[in-house]
């Protein structure tokens, strides 16, 4: 069985990515050490995804789109 299931998944996500907003100075891997032992390159992973996600949005914004979806 799987540590995590999706669900479980997506709120440590929002919780590790409020934890690294909230805690600039922490490296990766205490991030990782805190949320379960997941690597440093997966906190990494999940931090550029909401990044990239975000600069996303940005755009869609500046550029006059309202959908979130991308055709």
């Amino acid at each position: 069985m799987a540590r995590y299931d999706s669900s479980r998944k997506l709120d440590r996500n929002k919780a590790l990515l409020e934890y690294w907003q909230a805690h600039p100075e922490a490296s990766l891997t205490e991030i990782g050490k805190i949320f379960a032992g997941i690597s440093k390159q997966r906190v990494s992973q999940i931090i550029q995804t909401f990044l990239n996600n975000r600069e996303a949005e940005r755009w869609r914004y500046t550029n006059g789109q309202t959908s979130t979806v991308i055709h």
